[in-house]
This record gives structure tokens, sequence and C-alpha cells, in this order.
């Protein structure tokens, strides 16, 4: 299996399918203007461990932090932008 064919059948697998619907509705939701959505807790229940642990991996919250660095005179425990970028070895695609 070639590494495209293998990104392709993974991006298919239910798991990243119903990703990909949930990233779409949370979309189409903030289009639309609402200001809440519903999720299933079992959807949301699969994210929530990686949000907790995770979060200065998410853009928002990596310059939420770098600002309060910077507030509190602290740049040097700014955290990169290579926190959010492929590994140098080009290894995973996330």
């Amino acid at each position: 299996m070639t590494d495209d064919e293998l990104m392709t059948t993974f991006l298919a697998t239910d798991e990243m399918v119903e990703l990909d619907n949930l990233i779409e509705d949370v979309r189409e939701a903030m289009r639309a203007g609402k200001t809440e959505v519903t999720l299933p807790i079992e959807t949301l229940g699969r994210l929530i461990d990686d949000i907790a642990v995770g979060r200065l991996n998410f853009t928002f919250y990596r310059e939420s932090w770098n600002r309060y660095c910077d507030q509190h005179g602290r740049p040097d425990q700014k955290i990169g932008q290579e926190q959010g970028e492929a590994a140098p070895d080009g290894g995973g695609p996330f």
C-alpha cells in the first residue's frame, strides 16, 4: 500500500468520517450565525482528553499563552509555531 493509499483509506474510516462530519456541522453552524451546537456526548468524549492535555497544540490557545508570556515579561517561555507543524523528518500527517 502506498503512502497516499494509506492516508486515503484512513480518512475513509468510520472514525475519520465522524470527525469530518463533526467539523462540517460546527462550521455550518458558525456560517449560519448560530451560537450553540449540539454534539453527541460519545463524540465529545473521544475528544475531550486530547483537548484537555494538548490545549497548547491549538493555535488559538498557543497564541493566548504566548501573549500571556509577553505580558508577564517571559518571552523565553513562548511556544513556537513548530508545535503544530509536521515533524522535520516528515513523519505523520498530524
